[in-house]
């Protein structure tokens, strides 16, 4: 993939901007950007991964980070049985606001 120069951004798109913004932007464009953030250093996702949990997981290139995942209630004692391909997301206090999920 041949590396295209990306301008600098402004950090704030007020909402009254944000749906021109978009419309002035390919799809292309957001794919681009989205792939040139960096993946953040010494995470894992190994349960994600296991044989047990990967078929669980609709796109196999998209896995929880083992930090956090999501943990279902298990009815027993099975590791596996706790697996949702599902990550808590922050909100701008750092607590667990949302849930993303397949």
């Amino acid at each position: 993939m041949k590396d295209v120069p990306v301008k600098q951004l402004p950090t704030i798109i007020s909402v009254k901007d944000l749906g021109s913004y978009i419309n002035t932007h390919s799809s292309d464009f957001f794919q681009d950007e989205f792939k040139r953030i960096p993946a953040p250093a010494n995470v894992t996702y190994e349960v994600g991964l296991s044989e047990q949990n990967n078929r669980k997981n609709r796109y196999k290139n998209i896995i929880p980070y083992d930090h956090s995942r999501v943990h279902l209630q298990t009815i027993t004692n099975e590791l596996e049985d706790d697996y949702i391909n599902a990550s808590y997301v922050r909100d701008h206090q750092n607590q667990n606001k949302y849930i993303a999920t397949q």
